[in-house]
């Protein structure tokens, strides 16, 4: 009766799973895309950032690409993105004018600010157009940008959409320079309506989450367990092998016990 009772019992988890089995190769397809939505753009920048860099630099850099999108019904569609790089000193000179009072008479005297790094390059997103030349929504990411649920401090309206509170909202700051730039940027946006490309935070987010429905979806790790796993930079790592494989490097902390231990996945 017993052995009867544990193989039903075994035959409902294992029902149970198959239906979450069949979603986890469209989620898995799903984190793919968008990292490599984020990779390309990455890839992009960095070459823009050497024309920039071979530029007279008297005025931004604009450039574009164009990428396939597959969209929700499977159909795909071409769409260009297009961007600008900027430096301290031009974001500087196209902000002043409308800037209030007193905006630049500190930074002026603080030598350490980014105003004065003449090293220093932005990115700001000037939008996603169709084939027809038509404006589209053709970046997932750009909306958690302007919502800035991507800092320490999100927009109401996208801690009410997803339920969560500003105190347990904790977010990265979304500049490499800290956070006397990110004030700026903020300023920056707000006075002249630019919209900055975090391209740092995007790849450290898509790194984590791609790596963590990996884990999720095929090691076969219970919920509970999962959650034990820290997924921050210092403690994951992603190797490329040969024939286009890769595995991750992670920390976790095994079921009844008390200390992280490595993991190879």
């Amino acid at each position: 009766m017993h052995r009867e009772v544990s193989q039903e019992q075994k035959h409902k988890r294992k029902s149970k799973t198959a239906v979450l089995h069949q979603k986890f190769y469209f989620l898995r397809d799903f984190v793919e895309r968008r990292k490599l939505q984020i990779n390309r753009l990455q890839q992009e920048i960095d070459k823009a950032f050497i024309l920039f860099e071979q530029s007279a630099k008297n005025v931004p850099l604009l450039f574009e690409y164009t990428e396939s999108v597959i969209m929700e019904n499977r159909a795909e569609q071409t769409y260009t993105h297009r961007f600008k790089v900027w430096d301290a000193m031009l974001l500087r000179q196209a902000h002043e004018p409308v800037a209030a009072k007193k905006t630049y008479s500190w930074r002026d005297i603080d030598p350490s600010h980014t105003i004065h790094n003449k090293d220093a390059k932005f990115v700001t997103f000037e939008g996603s157009y169709d084939k027809h030349h038509q404006p589209v929504e053709g970046l997932w990411f750009i909306e958690l940008i302007t919502l800035a649920a991507l800092s320490g401090s999100p927009s109401s309206e996208i801690t009410s959409r997803y339920g969560v509170s500003k105190r347990s909202f904790q977010g990265p700051i979304t500049t490499p320079y800290g956070p006397t730039t990110s004030r700026w940027q903020y300023l920056l946006s707000k006075d002249l309506g630019l919209i900055f490309i975090p391209i740092e935070i995007l790849m450290t987010d898509a790194l984590l989450a791609h790596s963590a429905v990996q884990i999720m979806s095929k090691t076969g790790a219970r919920a509970h367990e999962f959650l034990q796993i820290r997924l921050v930079p210092e403690h994951l790592y992603r190797l490329n092998l040969t024939e286009n494989k890769e595995c991750i490097l992670f920390n976790a902390v095994p079921k009844g016990r008390t200390k992280e231990e490595p993991f190879l996945y």
